[in-house]
């Protein structure tokens, strides 16, 4: 199980006693590129990646990690790591709850129009619909969860695996 109260993206935290440039290099060796098991890519002080592409599927996990300084000891890093569905899915699903949540505020404008003017507020289905709709796409991110559930284990536990070599 993986701890974090985020319930769309679960979350977790490692600490390596190591400076943050030697962490970032030790989760480096994960990615393809570098001869591991997963494919990303490394960009400053973060760290994005998923399974390869033979294993991925519409559902696979990507693991986004951010190293940063421990505050007290300079040779010490903290890693905060945070899963999310692919970055095109994300996107999507967001953008769709941007869209439902304008729809509603929208509708529920104009039912209070149509009940101001004595009308039926007819707009209103609309705002029913959007709310359907949105709690539709929470169901759906809640079994793309656990589709990756497992797969979210594996890279958790080899990110732990790594972390716990120099934690």
């Amino acid at each position: 199980m993986l701890p974090g109260r985020d319930p769309f993206r679960p979350t977790f935290r490692l600490s390596v006693a190591v400076p943050r440039e030697r962490a970032i290099a030790m989760f480096r060796s994960l990615l393809t590129d570098q001869g591991g098991r997963y494919q990303g890519q490394a960009v400053g002080d973060h760290i994005t990646f998923t399974v390869t592409a033979d294993r991925r599927h519409f559902w696979s996990p990507w693991l986004n990690m951010e190293f940063t300084p421990n505050e007290s000891d300079m040779d010490t890093t903290d890693i905060f790591c945070r899963f999310s569905p692919a970055p095109s899915i994300w996107t999507g699903f967001m953008l769709t709850h941007i869209a439902l949540f304008t729809l509603a505020i929208f509708a529920a404008m104009g039912g209070l129009a149509q009940h101001l003017i004595e009308k039926p507020p007819t707009a209103l289905l609309l705002m029913g619909a959007a709310i359907v709709s949105a709690g539709g796409l929470l169901l759906i991110s809640k079994i793309g969860q656990r589709l990756a559930r497992a797969q979210m284990e594996e890279i958790a536990s080899e990110v732990r695996c790594i972390g716990s070599e120099h934690g």
